[in-house]
């Protein structure tokens, strides 16, 4: 069973807050550039990952800290 500490350090809804605040749709574009980043994943299984429900390989990890980083969003990591 995965602990609320494996899923604060897993979880990534801080970062898709913050761009589902910014302008135009760029929360859709970094749930479509994750999607593809993660293995094509559909939208529920992204959902399952943004709330911590699995841990990332290290791999996954720079690439989600990756597409944040894109858009200009330096912490993603953590819930809402």
């Amino acid at each position: 069973m995965i602990t609320d500490e494996k899923i604060q350090e897993n979880a990534f809804t801080k970062g898709l807050a913050v761009a589902d605040k910014m302008p135009g749709k760029i929360g859709t574009m970094i749930r479509e550039d994750l999607r593809r980043g993660l293995g094509n994943i559909t939208p529920q299984a992204l959902c399952y990952r943004a709330n911590g429900n699995l841990e990332h390989t290290d791999f996954e990890r720079k690439g989600i800290e990756e597409t944040f980083t894109n858009y200009g969003i330096k912490e993603p990591w953590g819930l809402a």
